[in-house]
């Protein structure tokens, strides 16, 4: 929602659909509706205050200043939702272009691949075809420098 003030720096959102997606518009009329029903506006806001805390952790990850610590945390952090625990590591079966991480973490392709062959080098991941293993134990905050 745009809250019709004129802004200093003009920006522009847009969407990258990866998936098939459902979208509601919520209007006031359909709150006025849903006002007998707290429950529903109570689930909203839950996933409303969900989506603010995966954004706060985005940029958090943004401040690291190796593009290689990025990476991990922002692996480690799509595991915790969408990785599967295997006994040779967390599997990420994610449709992520080079090109979409670099837009997610702040990096550009050619950095992107550089720091994924180190990552796997170091023995922090496993690529084969488009799926993504990560390995060993999720890392710890205090293992990586001081954010800029």
């Amino acid at each position: 929602a745009h809250d019709g003030e004129k802004a200093v720096l003009p920006f522009e959102t847009g969407w990258r659909i990866l998936s098939r997606l459902d979208l509601a518009v919520l209007s006031l009329d359909w709150m006025t509706r849903m006002a007998p029903f707290p429950a529903v506006t109570a689930g909203i806001t839950a996933r409303v205050m969900v989506r603010s805390r995966r954004m706060a952790v985005m940029f958090a990850i943004a401040q690291h200043p190796r593009l290689t610590d990025r990476l991990r945390l922002f692996f480690w952090d799509l595991a915790d939702r969408y990785g599967r625990v295997r006994p040779d590591g967390v599997l990420l079966e994610l449709e992520l272009t080079q090109e979409m991480i670099g837009y997610l973490v702040g990096g550009r392709r050619p950095s992107i691949s550089k720091a994924l062959s180190e990552l796997e080098g170091d023995g922090h991941l496993r690529r084969d075809g488009g799926r993504l293993f990560l390995l060993g134990d999720p890392p710890e905050l205090d293992a990586f420098d001081e954010p800029a």
